[in-house]
């Protein structure tokens, strides 16, 4: 997703509706759009107006030589009018009227002859950079202010179960001191499905409960378990 800098033309845009539809780990054909209802994702965000920049729904098939469906959700939202100029946007940002979002999801592509690529390798290469390395290498390529030079790491709350597993992050961009980005990533080794939610706003609104609020939204439709962050 592009950042908020860079997105002055697209918030003038109509917003773009999407609904929650129920969907398992096991669907290769999910979109992340259908994860959070725009009501909701409204809502958690404390934003009036929401736009939908760039979405990819999940796709399968027999020549995927990935062996994964993967689909992504990014978009911004904002209060009041829109930001008509950098500046605006990043006021708008600073001051918690805007906002960006980013949620991404793989799932085993089980019509694929590659699966295999996936279920014994790609997925637990994900897992392992997102625990080991840096999840900000997942989530800052559609957030690009999820960079920073502050890093806090978000844990999970409690026992995980099974194949379960999260982690999270909530950074301070180096050049804007006003806005945080934080995000988690949630996965089940078992279905070896793995899905990863993230905003960046203002300080103030850039919370983990608001986090673990859109995780308990997304994440279960998703299918998977919403392990809390802290």
């Amino acid at each position: 997703m592009r950042s908020l800098v860079t997105v002055v033309a697209a918030l003038t845009t109509a917003a773009v509706a999407f609904t929650a539809t129920p969907v398992t780990a096991s669907r290769a054909d999910l979109s992340a759009c259908d994860l959070i209802p725009l009501v909701r994702l409204k809502s958690v965000l404390g934003q009036q107006n929401i736009t939908i920049l760039d979405e990819a729904p999940g796709t399968s098939s027999a020549d995927n030589t990935s062996g994964v469906t993967r689909s992504y959700c990014n978009g911004v939202a904002w209060t009041g009018v829109a930001p008509k100029s950098p500046a605006g946007v990043r006021r708008a940002a600073a001051t918690g009227r805007g906002a960006a979002f980013a949620i991404d999801t793989w799932v085993p592509d089980e019509a694929s002859t590659y699966v295999d690529k996936w279920t014994l390798g790609g997925f637990s290469d994900l897992v392992e950079l997102v625990t080991n390395v840096s999840l900000a290498a997942v989530i800052a390529p559609n957030l690009p202010e999820f960079r920073g030079a502050r890093v806090r790491v978000l844990t999970v709350v409690g026992k995980k179960f099974g194949g379960d597993g999260a982690t999270g992050a909530m950074l301070t961009p180096r050049n804007m001191p006003n806005v945080r980005g934080v995000g988690g990533a949630w996965w089940s080794s078992q279905s070896q499905a793995f899905i990863t939610i993230g905003f960046e706003t203002s300080a103030s609104k850039a919370t983990v409960k608001r986090l673990n609020q859109l995780a308990g939204i997304g994440v279960t439709t998703f299918g998977l378990n919403p392990l809390l962050l802290r």
